[in-house]
């Protein structure tokens, strides 16, 4: 007896069912997932909004949750994750990715270029970057750290203190190209042309001039070629004293 092979084809399909995580739950239909980052807890709609719901009425009122309102993108799955939810409703969360520092604010007047340089130029705080405050203790990265905080305040961009710092550094070396170039053209600050081309240097120089100018660590000290000349005088000076001795020595022993 001859038998045939049969080539017996089965689809298998798993289906995940997802499920209320409200435990004593016996509804049907939709689920939703979690709105808060890193909860993957689905829930029903409806066990959600009567979630919010005692826990909104049970909190304490004051001015800054009793206007809140929630909405249908608001889903929630436990006391955790309704307290989160609560936060940045309350302190929302601006995350913004640019990575220009003048145009990272809400309008053309802020930004976090203009949050920087107006605590540099506020209450002798470049001093303090710079040192002048050595008794306070305290450090460059202590104060990145600050102005992180206060650009984080204002517009609710993340700028980290090594960011800052960095910023800083970036503005004081614009300042003093721009400084050499004044020093080697003898342009004058007043000349028209000479504010063009030290804004190209440096944007912000007329900002920054007020209170970066009197500031060694920002104004070169010598040009290479002053240096040279101060080295060929001292050169001078040494064999000049080097003959007088010679001269008086030959005279005693006369």
């Amino acid at each position: 007896m001859e038998t045939e092979d049969k080539n017996i084809s089965v689809d298998t399909e798993i289906k995940v069912v997802f499920t209320c995580c409200i435990k004593k739950c016996n509804k049907t239909g939709e689920v939703k997932t979690c709105c808060i980052d890193g909860c993957l807890k689905t829930i029903h709609p409806v066990c959600s909004d009567c979630l919010l719901t005692t826990f909104f009425d049970g909190l304490t009122k004051t001015n800054e949750n009793e206007d809140i309102d929630f909405g249908h993108e608001d889903v929630i799955c436990s006391k955790r994750c309704f307290t989160k939810l609560l936060k940045t409703k309350i302190n929302p969360v601006v995350k913004k990715t640019s990575r220009f520092w003048g145009n990272d604010g809400p309008n053309d007047f802020i930004s976090s270029m203009s949050i920087l340089v107006n605590w540099m130029t506020s209450n002798q705080n470049y001093s303090k970057w710079r040192g002048g405050d050595k008794h306070s203790g305290t450090t460059k990265k202590t104060l990145a750290s600050m102005i992180s905080n206060l650009i984080f305040e204002q517009i609710g961009v993340e700028r980290s203190a090594k960011h800052v710092q960095n910023k800083i550094e970036c503005l004081e070396k614009d300042y003093r190209n721009a400084s050499d170039w004044l020093n080697q053209t003898g342009a004058g600050l007043d000349s028209g042309l000479a504010k063009t081309h030290i804004q190209k240097i440096c944007p912000l120089y007329y900002d920054l001039e007020p209170f970066m100018c009197d500031r060694a660590s920002t104004t070169p000290l010598v040009s290479s070629g002053t240096a040279f000349e101060d080295s060929d005088d001292d050169s001078k000076s040494k064999v000049d004293d080097l003959s007088e001795i010679s001269k008086v020595s030959n005279e005693k022993g006369e």
